[in-house]
């Protein structure tokens, strides 16, 4: 899934940067919630976006007898 954050530190004297209304892009896995790096990515069953650990999980939970 992706969610959007800002960079914001909540300064307790705030001096107005725009970091609080900056919004980025962050990558985090549909099953095990952990974040990803855009580049680690990969589409699973159903189009989630899961981590390296997860997708592997998925792939052995596979039959190939099934195809």
């Amino acid at each position: 899934m992706v969610e959007y954050e800002s960079a914001c530190n909540d300064c307790p004297e705030c001096k107005g940067c725009g970091r609080k209304y900056e919004k980025y892009p962050v990558f985090i896995c549909d099953d095990c919630k952990d974040y990803i790096e855009p580049d680690e990515i990969y589409e699973g069953p159903h189009g989630k976006m899961l981590c390296k650990d997860c997708i592997l999980k998925t792939l052995d939970k596979i039959d190939p007898s099934d195809y």
